[in-house]
């Protein structure tokens, strides 16, 4: 009798020991993927951080798109960041400066100076630009204002909060419709190399956020319309000037604030799972019951779907994002905690997995299980999905 039990309690231990380290690898398995996930970046391709590559990107459009009686009209513009905020998941408060250089041929054609940020949202505060100063130089005249801009942008957030972000300033010219080019205005700049940033305040606040780089760059866009005019020529591909910033998010807030209960909540149910037994006299100890039980499990249940609101509350109509797996399975975990207890304790008697050593079965499983999911969501999401 004392042989088998001494046996059991051995056979248990070497359970435990295994469970204990599975959980370790699985957890270890984890922290590297979102490590790897948070600070993985690679710079995107087509930056404008020559003259050259400028250049070479404009003459293939004029290749493609324009005659040679109709060359591109250049126009060196630079901008410079003082503050961005974002106000909600998809409106970027921007303030800052622009500029631009205008030579004596660009003059005679008749260009105009001034810009349009198309995705500007107009507002009693925001969405104007004010000329602050103008120099002539031999070889050029300078324009410079300053802008308070609402932009609207779309973001991905499906990787949330492991998600880096870019922040863009779409530029046109004023005189759009008339083969008129921005150029970035690099010679301006001290530092345009993809591991440099530059065009931004120094004393920049970033909220919550990281600073990776800033580039700038031409995206291709077609319009299928020709804004009522005939001798409108952007229609096709035409390259428009993007500054763009890229940032990170800095995690601890969000895991402290989002994260971190869902731990506390599942580290609960562990215990409460460790104590739930047929053995009158280890149930008087710990004074379990089945209404116990779930009370428990009611409280945790409310204390997870309070955080989750406050969380989606702030991204309403947003596809379900990689943090809200955590809370489905803190969900799922109180609903399984909820029947084992019953079917442990129901009056016919236990099933064979769960009479088996009293309960052990899913406590052994309880960590492994939560880990490979979590672990399989997490490959599954990181890997078909592209954070913007």
């Amino acid at each position: 009798m004392g042989t088998a039990t001494t046996t059991s309690i051995f056979q248990s231990s070497n359970l435990w020991k295994a469970s204990a380290t599975v959980t370790f690898i699985l957890a270890l398995l984890l922290f590297l993927m979102l490590f790897s996930a948070h600070n993985k970046y690679t710079p995107q391709p087509g930056q404008l951080d020559s003259a050259s590559k400028t250049k070479l990107q404009l003459e293939q459009y004029e290749k493609m798109f324009l005659s040679e009686a109709r060359p591109l009209i250049r126009i060196p513009t630079g901008s410079f960041i003082q503050s961005f905020e974002f106000l909600d998941p998809e409106t970027v408060r921007v303030t800052g400066y622009i500029w631009q250089k205008f030579d004596a041929i660009t003059k005679q054609l008749g260009v105009e100076p001034g810009f349009t940020l198309p995705q500007t949202i107009t507002t009693q505060h925001t969405g104007f630009k004010e000329l602050v100063y103008q120099f002539d130089y031999p070889d050029y005249s300078l324009y410079g204002w300053y802008f308070e801009a609402d932009l609207y942008q779309h973001f991905a957030y499906e990787t949330y909060p492991f998600d880096p972000k870019t922040i863009w300033i779409r530029m046109w010219p004023k005189t759009f419709y008339d083969n008129v080019v921005l150029t970035p205005d690099l010679e301006s700049y001290e530092a345009t190399r993809a591991e440099d940033t530059f065009g931004l305040d120094q004393e920049l606040v970033l909220k919550g956020f990281t600073l990776k780089e800033t580039y700038f760059s031409y995206k291709p866009t077609s319009y299928d319309t020709d804004f009522g005019m005939k001798q409108y020529t952007g229609a096709r591909e035409f390259p428009e000037l993007y500054f763009n910033v890229v940032i990170k998010r800095k995690l601890t807030n969000i895991l402290v604030i989002y994260l971190l209960p869902i731990i506390v909540v599942w580290c609960i149910l562990f215990a409460l799972l460790l104590i739930i037994t047929r053995d009158l006299a280890q149930a008087k100890l710990f004074s379990f019951s089945t209404a116990g039980i779930l009370s428990s499990s009611a409280a945790l249940f409310f204390t997870v779907i309070l955080s989750h609101v406050i969380l989606r509350d702030d991204f309403i109509g947003y596809p379900l994002m990689y943090i809200e797996f955590y809370y489905i399975i803190a969900y799922l975990v109180i609903i399984l905690m909820c029947m084992n207890g019953y079917l442990v304790l129901r009056k016919g008697g236990s099933p064979s997995l769960l009479a088996w050593r009293d309960n052990l079965l899913p406590r052994i499983l309880f960590w492994p299980i939560i880990l490979t999911t979590i672990d399989i969501l997490t490959v599954s999401r990181f890997l078909f999905t592209s954070a913007h």
